[in-house]
């Protein structure tokens, strides 16, 4: 593998490319690999030269959404060898592809539930049945749903394009002239201005489209030559529509889930107990979950009015230590805050506030001097 790296690390931009997609097609180990490469090109900016920013780069080399790349970069730094390499880590070897999507997302105690010969859809009713009763997210993130077609990753788009971008040449070298190819999912709306889905029969009508072609280019496919991938793409977009349409139908009679019930605040008796329970701000329940940069958000109300924001960056790792860790940021949103020129309500700020500020505001609140 430490040779791979060295091939890798030494890659430009053309090379690089190509390697990522040779990759893509490959199966789940390599997802770890994919995520390093794609790692390499958006952190050394090797986009730069040709392409303004490392979006334009997805869209028009690999016509790969931002989100989906963004899945793999998450998949090398949680689940490769320290966190920084091309190799899985070993404890993940016998795990698919799509359960460490669903991983992903998940809490440490969630994660240690998991185990390789469950389905991604198992994998997805744990994380529903361990959000309902104690402590599950208020206001819950959509997220995009992932399938495993023939071995391969794709991920289901939100939405449906109401026509489909020219492609002058698809990643397998033919020309639109010669084929006019699919281009994997992402033509089909994700990351290409599509408008919103305002009901499921346009998706019922572009999922029958899609199957007419499929059946369509079978049937070229027996009696002459065309580029082996093609079939296969059709066939991918139409396993992944089928899919969407099964969610969107699922969500349909779904019932939002209810808010967590928080915690009463505890009689803190000196400054002990005041920091010890702002460190367990995870009794709190679950709040808000960003995946794009995978941070969990947790909140307390307080009956003034102010609220407290905890931002959590999971497992993260500094230059100055080796092991990896949970940083938290508290963010407190007070009411009447005493500034210079009267009182103010603070407002969500990326500046944090400290321990001793926290621990001085739970003990006024309970003394009643606020």
């Amino acid at each position: 593998m430490s040779e791979i790296m060295s091939a890798i690390n030494s890659m430009g931009l053309d090379a690089i490319t190509c390697e990522i997609k040779r990759t893509m097609r490959r199966s789940a180990r390599d997802a770890v690999q994919l995520g390093y490469m794609l790692r390499r090109v958006m952190e050394e900016k090797l986009y730069m030269d040709e392409y303004a920013d490392f979006d334009s780069y997805l869209q028009k080399e690999l016509q790969m959404d931002y989100t989906l790349a963004n899945r793999f970069i998450g998949i090398n730094k949680k689940f490769s060898y320290l966190g920084n390499s091309m190799d899985i880590a070993e404890k993940y070897e016998q795990y698919t592809q799509g359960l460490l999507i669903e991983m992903l997302s998940m809490t440490p105690e969630q994660e240690a539930k998991v185990t390789p010969d469950m389905t991604v859809r198992q994998a997805r009713e744990l994380k529903k049945q361990d959000r309902k009763p104690t402590a599950p997210p208020a206001l819950p993130v959509p997220e995009k749903e992932e399938v495993i077609i023939d071995g391969e990753f794709r991920e289901i788009p939100d939405k449906v394009a109401t026509s489909q971008p020219e492609i002058k040449t698809s990643p397998y070298g033919y020309t639109k002239s010669e084929y006019p190819p699919d281009s994997l999912i992402a033509t089909e709306g994700c990351g290409h201005n599509p408008d919103t889905i305002d009901d499921l029969s346009r998706l019922r009508a572009l999922l029958d489209e899609k199957k007419r072609d499929l059946e369509e280019w079978v049937k070229v496919s027996k009696v002459e030559e065309v580029p082996e991938n093609i079939v296969y793409e059709k066939k991918t977009i139409v396993g992944a529509l089928a899919n969407m349409l099964c969610e969107l139908e699922d969500q349909q009679d779904a019932e939002p889930e209810p808010e967590p019930e928080q915690p009463d605040l505890p009689v803190l008796r000196n400054n002990d107990q005041r920091k010890e329970w702002l460190s367990k701000y995870k009794d709190w329940g679950l709040w808000y979950r960003d995946e794009h940069i995978d941070v969990n958000y947790y909140k307390y109300d307080f009956r003034d009015g102010s609220r407290l924001v905890v931002a959590e960056y999971p497992q993260r790792r500094c230059n100055w230590r080796n092991e990896k860790s949970d940083d938290a940021y508290y963010h407190l949103m007070e009411k009447n805050c005493k500034g210079y020129k009267g009182t103010y309500d603070k407002q969500y700020v990326h500046s944090t506030d400290s321990e001793t500020y926290l621990v001085d505001f739970l003990k006024n609140l309970q003394k009643g001097e606020k």
